[in-house]
């Protein structure tokens, strides 16, 4: 993030929209490359338990990333107009997110959050320093951003992964047919309900870069994209650590037969007051800051962030607290939501095709708010033990 400026300066809204439009498909297809089943890992009581599900959790990867790879040789053609040479890279991000989810929640499960924020700040330093370093080499046939990218996916699993795969191998003997099929039997329930809402909701998300890249230019998809990078991700980090010690917290607190909302209302307020800053300042001074810290290429982006910030912040404040959905067996809601929030979203934004580009982000941060706001209400409604 902190080189963001010089890389704004160095790469062209387009090149930052081939980025954005590859790691859309990464984070709609690797997001539930295992299923959904990697989510269970904090669950079991028993350790042995959790090191089954990890391992099916691999096994999973590693098919939907042969599945990606086939796909991608027979559709090459049609799916290469905007990404060149990136495309054959789809698959290994696919099984490197679905990796990275998967170590998330392992690490998760024993609490190790410095390690995994040490594989964060890896990933991040290596993709910045990368997409500085490869700039010479961008070009008509080779994106840098891209390349980046996979490195920094890369560094997270190794830094995370090294003693996890040690682990897991000494434990392959658990690996029978017969405790693959109990396990995905036991938690079938993350593959019937909780997948299909997580893939609803990641193309939901990426719906307006898809829509963008196709129906305007692959441009304006980066400058989407640079205001999704500059404001989005970071809140998202921040959300996703909360999130991960509030998901250790209420799964404890089910086992121990407590209400769940005191906790839920309690982390909603925080994650609140945390969004509030931010919030302001993009609110007044967006289009400067972006116009004056990346050049005057991005004072679109600017914009952008300025129309968004509320947007943001209510998908900040809610996204974390949805696991309390799964820990309470609430899936057919969550369900139910992510097909409505689809629906909604893919309608609005399609309308917007036919308007000018500021007034399909205005569309886009308008669903956004009131879809939130219900998801909020639902989470609370539905947290009460």
């Amino acid at each position: 993030m902190l080189l963001s400026p010089v890389i704004a300066r160095i790469y062209s809204p387009a090149a930052f929209g081939s980025l954005t439009l590859f790691v859309s498909i990464i984070t709609v297809v690797g997001s539930v490359s295992a299923a959904k089943y990697e989510m269970a890992i904090i669950l079991p009581a028993k350790r042995l338990e959790g090191q089954l599900l990890a391992w099916v959790s691999v096994l999973l990867v590693a098919c939907t990333t042969i599945l990606s790879a086939a796909a991608i040789l027979i559709f090459s053609s049609e799916l290469s107009v905007h990404l060149n040479e990136g495309l054959y890279f789809i698959p290994l991000s696919i099984a490197l997110l679905g990796l990275t989810n998967v170590l998330t929640y392992w690490h998760g499960r024993s609490k190790k959050y410095m390690l995994l924020s040490q594989s964060k700040v890896a990933q991040s330093v290596g993709n910045g320093t990368a997409q500085v370093g490869l700039s010479q080499l961008q070009g008509s046939y080779f994106n840098g951003l891209i390349v980046a990218y996979l490195l920094g996916q890369v560094l997270f699993v190794g830094v995370a992964g090294k003693k996890f795969f040690i682990q897991l191998w000494r434990f392959r003997h658990l690996l029978t047919k017969d405790a693959i099929r109990g396990i995905l039997r036991k938690y079938r329930r993350f593959l019937s309900f909780y997948t299909p809402s997580a893939l609803l909701d990641n193309a939901s998300m990426q719906a307006p870069v898809f829509i963008l890249s196709t129906y305007f230019s692959i441009a304006s998809a980066g400058l989407f994209g640079l205001t999704y990078r500059i404001v989005n991700i970071p809140l998202s980090l921040i959300s996703s650590a909360v999130g991960q010690v509030y998901y250790q917290k209420i799964a404890e607190l089910k086992n121990e037969g407590q209400d769940l909302r005191p906790l839920v209302i309690d982390t909603a307020k925080k994650l609140f007051f945390l969004s509030i800053p931010p919030t302001v300042v993009l609110l007044f001074a967006g289009e400067f800051l972006f116009s004056y810290i990346f050049g005057e290429e991005w004072t679109a982006s600017g914009h952008y962030a300025q129309v968004l910030a509320i947007p943001f912040a209510v998908r900040f404040i809610a996204s974390p607290l949805s696991s309390v959905l799964v820990v309470n067996d609430k899936l057919k809601v969550l369900s139910l939501w992510q097909f409505f929030y689809f629906i909604t979203t893919v309608s609005i934004l399609y309308i917007g095709t036919f308007q000018p580009l500021t007034t399909f982000i205005y569309l886009y941060g308008i669903n956004e708010v009131v879809q939130y706001l219900f998801y909020l209400f639902l989470i609370i409604k539905y947290s009460k033990r």
